[in-house]
């Protein structure tokens, strides 16, 4: 089943159909939705009876019909996210890698430009105990170049099953988080972390 969702941000009021996961009662996945309107997070559409805006609920990445069914017939609009000041968080294994210090430059001409597509840290679940930080660089690097790669361990130094990574540009970004991941064999979720 497919919705029908126009851009906002355009005058064109061109209608592109989104494919839902499963049938009317099911749910639309904001990675689908980005991958034609990059940078929207939410969804909106006008009550029928109401003529009111009504937002899109987005849970864990995914958007659920406030009514319970999508309607096919109902033209839905993008919502973006107002621009708002970014706060530069530095992680331990940030200062003593060479690699990341020399790119930081790099990252904030090319990512924070265009607000709609800046590039995040992501977030690496469901890594092997026994992978190392080379396995996951190694799997990513095939989608563009990495800035940032880090399994997140213990006091006692073992791995705690997930890890870190940033992109270079938004479009590695994109195509890592729309695509199934396994590294040691085992699969990986690739996300961007909930925020506080």
């Amino acid at each position: 089943m497919f919705i029908r969702v126009v851009d906002e941000s355009t005058d064109d009021n061109e209608i592109v159909e989104i494919p839902l996961d499963g049938g009317a009662d099911a749910f639309l996945s904001l990675s689908t939705l980005a991958a034609q309107f990059q940078g929207v997070t939410a969804l909106k559409y006008r009550h029928p009876e109401t003529s009111v805006w009504r937002g899109v609920r987005v849970v864990d990445g995914k958007l659920y019909h406030p009514d319970g069914r999508w309607d096919p017939d109902m033209v839905y609009v993008t919502v973006y996210s107002k621009s708002s000041p970014t706060i530069d968080v530095k992680r331990k294994g940030d200062q003593n890698d060479e690699f990341a210090q020399e790119s930081i430059g790099e990252i904030k001409e090319e990512c924070e430009n265009d607000p709609n597509r800046r590039c995040v840290d992501l977030i690496v679940l469901g890594i092997s105990y026994r992978s190392l930080e080379a396995d996951v660089k190694k799997c990513f690097e095939a989608f563009g170049e990495l800035i940032f790669c880090e399994i997140k361990r213990d006091a006692n130094g073992q791995s705690r099953g997930f890890g870190f990574i940033r992109f270079k540009n938004y479009e590695s970004q994109l195509a890592v988080i729309n695509k199934r991941h396994f590294i040691d064999g085992r699969h990986v979720d690739v996300k961007i972390p909930d925020s506080k």
